[in-house]
């Protein structure tokens, strides 16, 4: 019997007011209930029971209460709603493990297949997924297309956290033909075995067909399951997914019910039901060339009444579709893999100028530790004050396969090419306590003893010690306290305050005494302006690593000199603080300086007033400061912060983060290097970045990596039309931050390149190494060493729309002009010229014909 849905209701109005008035269940008016006696006979029978009791335990009840603890019910004839048989039963469109081939050429198909080892070839990619790890693999001989279409699946599965991978980590690439592989993939896939190679190169079209035979699309109605013959055994199209319907589609190792949003209830309960029937019956391949559960490997028979364990059936909502299913349509609108870059605007700097007011603070265990001293917290205009004390701390120098514990006179002196984890035992106690009487309580809460734990990484490690000092740390935390990574140049001043204010990063590694610096002069230069937080970065003694803007300390080690040198610029907290340290080296100086001479002479010497032994020291010309930018003739005050913005669109919108000073303070204390340089060159590339140094603005352009011929291939020819586009946004914020800062004279903005920076540019960091291989690849591109250019003026370039033809011959094109659809930059009046056509009847024609007339204009 077959039962017809219920036709929907006519909707009513959504105005509340007028959805009340036809009500007809309300009354007008107000009735009179009559007692039904139940409170007056309680009162009575507890008077005659309790007699005088009454009035004093009961009293406090009101009648209506009596009446309802008299009353008597009988639970058993109470009727609940049943719940939904379905409720409760997991229909999710994923398994803890899947094993996804990627296979075809015209239209790349996606397919789960049995996740063992036998499955794997060498002509297609694959791609494992588990709740934990995605692991992608490249065959030796797959085409671009499927290289392509597995790079993006990963990428979708891990970004949106799809199939039930929550994976943090970066995706593990194993690409055949540079022979690498992986013993966890392999064990996931029950364990290495021969597995075939590739097939002719036809195989892949074939298998296109193939498999589009074997879809099968059933649309609901009644009570039964109809075939949609228009999609039946065909390429899937996405307007065939109805809002209103209930769909079930069956792609042989994948079953899924998919419910529109507008979808009755009733209905997708049916559907889920059938749907569950036609999975219980098995499958049926026989009048098919191929059985899609065993596609490759045939092992399966073409028919069965059940389906193998490893297979999916699962239940999906409009909009909440996995990228498993949305791959089986040839023609899936998903948006949300493209960034239109066409809709792009800049940031409001509005909210850019204002400085981030948060205090920094280290929170561990869930509490905060301030910047490891003391935190004070405002709790809704209450102030507690907590003390951080230091009980105990240990030192473990980390190599690739041991740890080693270091003597106390030798914590805080690092290596830029080691690893070294931290054992830190501290306490927090509440101080600041007021009596009832306004005054110092003798009373201090007092909390226990905790312990966290720091692994700490120089610039230089390798990745296999970076791992090592990771799991050491596990191996080390047997208080399972916290345990916090820290990188070269990014400690947080919880951190730097366990040496004192005397940490001390030196060049090379601690066990190679050939990787450390060679000879008897050491340079330092100064970090960090507060007392317990400086920091030494030793750089190679040379000028061209003077800043102006700090202190450094240059020592012989054979000759017992200390040189305190001032940068002209040079902060008093920082000239401070460098006296401080330097008195303390010429004492007790750490044998990572030097084992030969224990005491120093000091002698302090500003910018401009060198002796000679300076500059002998220094091995140059008494004099020369041409290999830094001097500041010491530049009349402007340098009581600036640095700061620094990162500006991309890869969520989908243009935005600027800003990417804080991890010892920032807003005590009128000037930070002068806040940034190193691999902030700039760690980021993803061509990168964006704008630098706010207070009298101008720099926006740092990166460039574009240079790739292998087979990646090269994968990249879309619109990446660098997203990127101008991009590019103008930065720029056109950078100019309007630029005039809110200073609305009646706007600091200067310049544009300058990876590897070309002039060395205005490169002082703003306390290190700076030029990259050849970046110098390179931004030279061939026609640009030039030390080159600015002022913001405003490219701007006014890039809002350039129309070129002539001449112009658009030019190489490199004009800044801005993409390169894909050169002729909607040609001028008006020579389009038709040009064309032989005009531009309506250009656009008429297909897509194909349009890159021919392109090709032979020119304009490709």
């Amino acid at each position: 019997k077959r039962i017809r849905p219920t036709k929907r209701k006519a909707a009513s109005s959504r105005n509340p007011l007028r959805r009340l008035q036809e009500r007809q269940d309300l009354q007008q008016g107000y009735t009179e209930v009559k007692s039904t006696g139940v409170a007056e006979r309680e009162v009575q029978r507890l008077k005659r029971e309790g007699g005088a009791a009454l009035s004093q335990s009961n009293s406090k009840f009101a009648r209506e209460a009596l009446a309802g603890l008299a009353s008597k019910e009988n639970f058993s004839k109470v009727t609940l709603k049943k719940a939904d048989s379905f409720k409760g039963v997991k229909y999710a469109p994923y398994k803890d493990l899947m094993l996804l081939q990627v296979k075809g050429r015209r239209h790349c198909q996606t397919r789960l297949v049995e996740p063992k080892a036998e499955s794997i070839n060498s002509g297609d990619c694959f791609i494992l997924v588990t709740s934990e790890k995605i692991f992608t693999w490249i065959g030796r001989f797959c085409n671009v297309i499927e290289r392509a279409k597995a790079a993006e699946v990963t990428a979708q599965i891990h970004q949106k956290r799809e199939l039930g991978c929550k994976c943090p980590r970066e995706p593990v690439l194993i690409e055949e033909a540079k022979n690498q592989s992986n013993e966890t993939f392999w064990e996931l896939l029950g364990g290495e075995k021969p597995y075939p190679g590739s097939g002719p190169s036809e195989e892949d079209e074939i298998y296109e067909d193939c498999m589009n035979i074997t879809n099968m699309v059933y649309k609901l109605y009644d009570d039964e399951l109809d075939p949609v013959e228009e999609f039946w055994g065909k390429p899937l199209k996405h307007e065939m997914l109805d809002p209103k319907e209930a769909l079930i589609l069956d792609f042989g190792s994948e079953l899924y019910m998919w419910a529109g949003k507008k979808c009755p209830l009733d209905k997708r309960r049916k559907g889920l039901r059938l749907a569950e029937d036609l999975w219980k019956t098995g499958y049926d391949y026989t009048e098919c060339d191929v059985n899609p559960l065993s596609a490759e490997t045939g092992k399966l028979p073409e028919k069965d009444d059940k389906r193998p364990d490893w297979t999916v059936f699962g239940k999906v909502t409009q909009n909440m579709e996995t990228i498993l299913f949305r791959e089986k349509f040839i023609d899936w609108p998903d948006t949300t893999r493209l960034i239109k870059f066409a809709d792009l605007v800049p940031v409001d700097a509005k909210i850019m100028v204002p400085l981030n007011p948060t205090p920094v603070s280290l929170v561990l265990e869930a509490s905060h530790v301030g910047r490891g001293r003391l935190w004070l917290e405002d709790m809704d205009g209450l102030h507690r004050m907590w003390e951080v004390s230091t009980i105990e701390m240990a030192v473990w120098h980390i190599s690739e396969y041991e740890h080693l514990p270091m003597v106390k006179e030798s914590y805080g002196q690092f290596h830029e090419g080691d690893t070294y984890v931290i054992r830190w035992r501290y306490k927090v106690a509440q101080t600041g306590m007021k009596t009832l009487k306004g005054r110092e309580s003798s009373h201090a809460t007092v909390g226990r003893e905790r312990c966290a734990y720091f692994f700490w990484q120089g610039r230089g490690s390798s990745i296999t010690e970076k791992g090592a000092s990771a799991l050491m740390t596990v191996e080390l935390d047997e208080e399972r306290g916290p345990q916090v990574r820290v990188t070269q140049g990014k400690e947080p001043p919880a951190f730097l305050q366990l040496f004192d204010g005397c940490m001390t990063v030196h060049r090379g590694k601690r066990e190679d005494e050939s990787t450390n610096t060679q000879g008897s002069w050491r340079c330092y230069i100064m970090r960090n302006e507060l007392p317990f937080e400086t920091c030494l970065l030793e750089v190679q003694r040379s000028v061209e690593n003077l800043r102006s803007r700090t202190s450094f300390i240059i020592m012989n080690i054979k000759t017992g000199m200390l040189y305190v040198w001032h940068g002209a610029k040079s902060s008093s907290q920082c000239r401070e603080q460098a006296l401080r340290i330097s008195k303390s080296l010429s004492t007790k100086c750490p044998e990572e300086i030097s084992r030969e001479q224990s005491t120093f002479v000091v002698t302090e010497m500003d910018e401009g007033a060198e002796k000679k032994d300076f500059w002998v020291a220094m091995d140059a010309l008494r004099g020369d400061r041409s290999a830094y930018h001097s500041l010491l003739d530049d009349p402007q005050p340098q009581n600036y912060s640095p700061r620094l913005f990162f500006m991309t669109s890869v969520a989908g919108i243009f935005e600027a983060k800003e990417v804080l000073n991890p010892c920032r303070n807003h005590d009128d204390v000037v930070s002068a290097f806040p940034f190193m340089q691999t902030e700039l060159y760690s980021a993803s590339q061509p990168a964006l970045f704008l630098v706010d140094v207070g009298h101008c603005a720099y926006l740092w352009q990166g460039w574009w990596p240079e790739e292998s011929e087979q990646e090269e291939n994968v990249k879309t020819g619109s990446a660098e039309a997203r990127f101008n586009t991009d590019r103008r946004c930065a720029l056109q914020t950078t100019i309007h931050y630029c005039q809110l800062k200073k609305s009646r004279k706007p600091v200067k903005a310049y544009l300058v390149h990876a590897g070309l920076e002039p060395l205005e540019f490169t002082n703003l960091f306390p290190q700076w190494e030029v990259r050849e291989d970046v110098r390179k690849i931004n030279e061939a591109e026609g640009r030039e060493r030390d080159e600015i250019t002022s913001v405003e003026d490219l701007l006014s370039k890039l809002l350039k729309t129309k070129y002539t033809w001449e112009e658009l011959q030019e190489r490199p094109l004009p800044e801005g002009v993409d390169p894909l659809k050169m002729e909607q930059f040609l001028q008006d009046d020579e389009f038709e010229e040009v064309m032989c056509m005009s531009r309506e009847e250009f656009a008429a024609l297909p897509t194909w014909k349009q890159g021919n007339i392109k090709k032979e204009v020119d304009l490709f």
